[in-house]
């Protein structure tokens, strides 16, 4: 499908960033990615998904630029992160494979896993002085899942866990999720979708710190709306009606002004007033992709 005026020119504004993605991607991944990957992958988003060209194209750059600067590759087969169009805006959402791959950027990190309990496995859990999950899965039917957990374990052999049943996932998704569309990954994909909860509640407070606590504050700030990633790499008609969106910004060109004394003193400059920083929310919401 040839893609459409908004898609080219969102897709041209794309490739211009490659300065500023090379800015952006931290050391640990620029041997592996190099800015015009990163925009290739970008770009390919864009053509597959239109709907992200219906968006705003302020939110569409920030949203990227983020996945930049966490290193994770958006809207690929690898599930790290996801550019979502969400109304008229792009929303940034981390994979629950993007959590694991940042926290393996942490030299101590020695393994992280998340995992599913079912009716018929051998399953306990004790809290207390002396903490432990005991999991043995059937080989036979294992019926249907009773629960998710997370644990990580440091090279030191410090390590901890979190366990969430399975009534206690269904409320947190009704809590937390605001979208109830057929298609949304609590419908689609609930075990991914818990399996990102489970870690992101174990991890908020692991002795991990880094890129990790940057992306699960950012992954707080956007709605509970990811779809799982068939939805976001190949979108079919959404029930979601995206609103006019913004012109491109432009710069046109300024004509050089001419040098001329003056014995006018200076002025002073104006203040300069920071940037409003996303307020971090603290409560105890952990979604997927989880």
């Amino acid at each position: 499908m040839a893609a459409n005026s908004k898609q080219m020119e969102l897709m041209k504004c794309t490739n211009g960033l490659q300065k500023e993605i090379a800015k952006a991607l931290p050391a640990a991944v620029k041997a592996s990615m190099t800015p015009e990957r990163f925009a290739r992958i970008a770009i390919s988003a864009i053509q597959k998904n239109p709907k992200l060209a219906e968006t705003s194209p302020q939110t569409f750059m920030i949203s990227l630029m983020q996945a930049a600067q966490l290193g994770l590759e958006p809207n690929s087969p690898l599930g790290q992160a996801y550019l979502i169009p969400y109304g008229n805006e792009t929303t940034f959402q981390i994979g629950y494979k993007g959590l694991l791959a940042l926290a393996y950027r942490n030299p101590n990190v020695a393994v992280i896993q998340a995992r599913t309990v079912y009716e018929n496995d051998e399953f306990s859990v004790e809290y207390g002085l002396h903490e432990d999950i005991i999991h043995k899965p059937t080989f036979g039917e294992r019926g249907d899942p009773i629960g998710y957990y997370a644990y990580y374990r440091m090279k030191d052999g410090s390590g901890s866990f979190c366990f969430m049943s399975r009534p206690e996932m269904e409320d947190f998704r009704r809590q937390y999720t605001k979208a109830n569309r057929p298609d949304t990954p609590w419908n689609t994909a609930f075990d991914s979708m818990a399996k990102k909860t489970v870690i992101k509640r174990l991890l908020k407070y692991a002795p991990i710190g880094g890129d990790l606590q940057v992306a699960i504050a950012a992954d707080e700030t956007v709605p509970d709306v990811e779809p799982d990633l068939a939805n976001v790499i190949d979108t079919v008609a959404s029930e979601v009606v995206a609103e006019q969106p913004a012109e491109l910004p432009t710069r046109p060109a300024q004509p050089a002004k001419p040098k001329r004394a003056t014995n006018t003193r200076a002025k002073a400059p104006e203040p300069v007033t920071p940037p409003t920083e996303p307020q971090d929310t603290d409560y105890e919401q952990f979604d997927m992709f989880g």
